[in-house]
């Protein structure tokens, strides 16, 4: 997204929607954020900013709604219970931290070759193979290993 201030307030909406709900769908996001600000960076930061503010994001709202009704559920047995639990499980992968899914995302963005750019890339690589051919027969050292090579092979 090319303005700073534009992305901030987005963010700030965002992160304020989401306290005001305690969590976001994937669907809530896709409507707040407009199309302009659709790079994998820009919604990484998006989603980095929102899991830093607590804030769960999930492809459903039937899994949100689970999601708050555990929170809830927890939150009413933290009231009873004075010591702190902490899940040390590596959970499950989310949007933001699968890199395949992150390396997908990326591969859409990349336009692909049409006939006509294959055929510039193959005449850049023959030229770039002829050159290099050229620069190693005028090299000393080539000739010379050439030379020696013929004479181990008359021998």
């Amino acid at each position: 997204m090319a303005d700073y201030d534009e992305k901030e307030d987005l963010m700030d909406r965002l992160v304020a929607l989401g306290r005001r709900k305690k969590f976001l769908s994937f669907d809530e996001l896709n409507r707040e954020i407009p199309n302009k600000m659709m790079s994998p960076d820009d919604i990484e930061d998006v989603l980095t900013r929102l899991e830093g503010a607590n804030i769960s994001v999930a492809d459903s709202d039937a899994q949100l709604l689970e999601q708050a009704a555990t929170l809830l559920l927890d939150d009413d047995s933290d009231d009873d219970d004075e010591d702190l639990d902490l899940d040390l499980s590596a959970g499950t992968l989310d949007k933001s931290n699968d890199p395949v899914r992150l390396y997908l995302r990326e591969m859409g963005i990349v336009p692909l070759l049409n006939r006509q750019g294959e055929v510039v890339i193959a005449k850049r690589i023959e030229r770039g193979q002829i050159k290099t051919r050229k620069a190693i027969s005028r090299s000393p050292i080539a000739i010379e290993r050439l030379l020696k090579m013929g004479e181990d092979l008359a021998t």
